[in-house]
């Protein structure tokens, strides 16, 4: 049987009661009590004991709003200096004003700069990042196997957000996968010198550097989501400039914030050009070349850094056709080594037949069009061998931006600086589709041979970014690359056509057909990608009127088809590609 209880509630906690026993539940601060105590005796006017716990009610908690989509009109009242709403507000001590106030005199970032407030590391992404992240459609997938030591799990401020950890986390494992391409493919190693404590150490010596990192980190998410909201990016190249005008501004300079400072305007160099801003992207470079130098040449930075400040004024200067700021060195064993050395012969003696059929000289431009082909071979070889044979991606990348590098200097540079400039401002065709007048014959050959000189290397240069693949470089699309292209083949077109059955200074008729069917799939990818023409003419029929020159009303012989058989352009397709098939595709249209 059981013994009676009874439940009593007087002036107090619930107490319940069995024979001889007192039993009270208490909760405090979430834990929970029970006191039991003997009696003899329970009346009804007896009390329990009094508790001198005093119970306060917790206040409910507001819900965090979801950070709001930066639109134009955001970044126009931060142009403007009203950017209250855009950028938290943090107390900024007496140390920090007068470091904003101080004078810096390498990069002209002030106005920019000084309508940003200092930021805490607090910020937040925007709203369409998160939500492509979320879905898993766009974000960096992180490598097989990849685990994170303790002094990553550990190290960051506990003030950190989520979304600071993942642009940290992005910066520092996943964001130079930008510049490292065929990943995909198993042919190089997942970021070798990722997992450097120095590096790490280095990032964190002082909030600044830390914001810097954490900035880029969120520019390089924002990149890779594929979102065009051009608004959101200048949100953050505006913070990224304020940051680095506070790290020039300091007065104890250090290699580390030296080169922290570099990887930041290399970053905001590539900003630029994805944003089509190559004027901010030649303001960049200009003072980019003097914080190289001044800190001893761009050898005694570390390795990733040099990759990033070839790419930050390869990537820039082969979108608008000029000339770099940086000359390339050969720091690392060339990955193509790694072809049998007889296929390297093979390809050098076919490209040399390919490109100068009837004179056999192999000059700079021949080289630089063996060496591409050699790249794309020794990629294909190394693909094929399954995860035996891995690159270094930074010695991968070095022969890339070679490359790039030979196609627009060799053997003059197509334009200058100050020409790119002028051309991407007016946003007009510079050449007028009429016939050239030309003073001479020889006036003549000598524009012909630099047009047909400027159409190989743009093409190849196509050729070479598309094989490096990834996502749109720009949000406006190559438009300048493609410009100059018509406008040198339609120069040609106006030639005589003895000049395409016999070619002028030994280019083949086969270089010019591959010519022909790069510049059209280009147009092709200029539609699917919506490039922003503007208000420059689209010469659409550009192809199919220099092939008529090119064959002048002859058939295809197996001979014009060689180069296109080297530099396959239906790696790029899903099947088999017939050159033969696009050419009757484009003389009919």
């Amino acid at each position: 049987m059981e013994p009676q209880q009874v439940a009593m509630h007087r002036d107090g906690p619930v107490t319940k009661t069995r024979r001889g026993l007192r039993v009270t539940r208490e909760k405090h601060q979430g834990i929970s009590f029970v006191n039991v105590t003997t009696v003899s005796k329970i009346s009804e006017k007896s009390h329990p004991p009094a508790t001198k716990l005093k119970f306060v009610l917790e206040k409910r908690q507001k819900p965090r709003q979801a950070p709001r989509l930066v639109t134009e009109d955001d970044l126009r009242r931060v142009q403007g200096g009203e950017n209250r709403r855009i950028a938290p507000k943090t107390d900024a001590s007496d140390r920090d004003k007068d470091a904003l106030q101080q004078p810096c005199s390498v990069i002209p970032y002030q106005s920019v700069a000084s309508r940003v407030p200092k930021e805490s590391i607090t910020f937040p992404l925007i709203k369409a990042w998160r939500q492509l992240n979320d879905a898993d459609t766009c974000y960096v997938p992180s490598p097989s196997g990849i685990t994170l030591p303790d002094w990553v799990l550990h190290g960051l401020p506990v003030d950190i957000p989520d979304e600071g950890r993942k642009c940290f986390h992005a910066y520092l494992f996943s964001c130079p996968i930008r510049h490292y391409p065929f990943e995909q493919l198993q042919v190089v190693s997942w970021q070798p010198l990722s997992m450097d404590q120095s590096r790490f150490e280095r990032l964190m010596l002082e909030p600044l550097m830390l914001n810097c990192t954490l900035t880029m980190g969120a520019l390089f998410l924002l990149l890779k989501s594929g979102t065009r909201e051009s608004a959101g990016f200048s949100m953050h190249s505006a913070k990224l400039c304020a940051l680095v005008n506070q790290l020039l501004g300091d007065k104890k300079q250090t290699i580390s914030k030296t080169v922290v400072v570099i990887q930041s305007i290399a970053s905001l160099a590539i900003l630029a050009t994805f944003l089509g801003l190559y004027d901010h992207w030649l303001t960049h470079l200009n003072g980019l070349k003097l914080l190289v130098q001044a800190a001893g040449g761009l050898h005694v930075l570390p390795l990733p850094v040099q990759i990033l400040v070839k790419k930050a004024d390869l990537k820039g200067a082969s979108e608008i056709v000029t000339t770099p700021f940086f000359t390339q060195a050969h720091l690392q064993k060339p990955i193509s080594e790694s072809l049998p050395h007889s296929q390297r012969m093979a390809i050098e003696a076919h490209v040399q037949l390919a490109v100068r059929q009837y004179d056999g000289i192999c000059d700079d431009l021949c080289d630089a069009i063996a060496s591409l082909a050699i790249l794309v071979a020794t990629i294909d070889f190394a693909a094929s061998q399954r995860g035996s044979l891995i690159f270094d991606p930074l010695a991968l990348m070095e022969e890339y931006h070679g490359i790039e590098y030979r196609l627009l200097m060799a053997p003059v540079p197509i334009q200058t600086r100050l020409e790119a400039l002028d051309r991407c401002s007016n946003g007009a065709n510079a050449f007028q589709h009429s016939n050239p007048m030309f003073k001479s014959p020889s006036d003549m050959e000598h524009e012909a041979e630099r047009s047909l000189d400027i159409i190989l290397r743009l093409a190849a240069l196509f050729f070479l970014k598309m094989v490096k693949g990834g996502p749109p470089d720009t949000l406006d699309g190559l438009v300048h690359m493609m410009q100059i292209l018509n406008e040198h083949m339609r120069r040609i077109t106006y030639l005589p056509p003895s000049m395409a059955t016999e070619p002028p200074y030994g280019l083949s008729r086969g270089a010019l057909v591959w010519i022909a069917l790069m510049a059209d799939r280009m147009m092709g990818k200029s539609d699917s990608e919506e490039w922003n023409w503007g208000s420059r003419k689209v010469d659409r029929y550009i192809s199919r009127d220099f092939l008529l020159w090119v064959l002048s009303g002859g058939d295809v012989s197996p001979d014009d088809l060689r180069l296109c058989r080297i530099l396959d352009m239906g790696r790029f397709d899903v099947g088999t590609w017939d050159p033969r098939v696009q050419i009757e595709q484009i003389l009919s249209s």
